[in-house]
């Protein structure tokens, strides 16, 4: 029993003991000094909300935000959130996920547009191409396989 007790504090003890069973990732030092950059400045921006008590856990679900999707992507939903007339409080973490996900729902339907004009564009070249092709068949009076055997010489 004695063996046991002792097991256990050395795992107290030790610095890679997490009581989650897992290390949680952090940011680099320069991130890390942006992103709480980041959070005084909305703290100016919203200096009649106390939020004292819950700034450190923003502070650290903005950091597993900015992990999962990137810093760049966390500060440009905030900047959106913040000229946002609808955002009438300081944005919490959720409000900064769902910006987030809004952007990447934007910029995916803005991808597949550019790629459905890329491809009715290409499609557009091939008829004309063909149509092109077709009006010099027509015009040289022979059949399909002397004219194409003829182009290939």
């Amino acid at each position: 029993m004695a063996d046991l007790e002792q097991i256990n504090q050395a795992q107290l003890d030790s610095a890679l003991t997490t009581t989650e069973g897992r290390l949680q990732r952090r940011l680099s030092n320069e991130d890390g000094l942006r992103l709480t950059a980041l959070m005084e400045q909305l703290q100016r921006r919203y200096p009649n909300q106390d939020n004292a008590a819950s700034i450190a856990e923003y502070l650290t679900d903005l950091e597993q935000l900015s992990l999962k999707f990137s810093l760049q992507r966390v500060e440009e939903a905030i900047a959106a959130l913040r000229i946002d007339p609808a955002q009438e409080f300081f944005p919490s973490p959720t409000d900064v996920a769902a910006q987030i996900q809004r952007q990447k729902g934007d910029s995916l339907a803005r991808r597949m547009e550019r790629e459905a004009v890329e491809f009715i564009e290409s499609m557009n070249t091939a008829s004309e191409r063909h149509n092109k092709f077709m009006c010099e068949w027509e015009a040289s009076g022979l059949s399909l396989a002397d004219f194409c055997g003829g182009r290939r010489r």
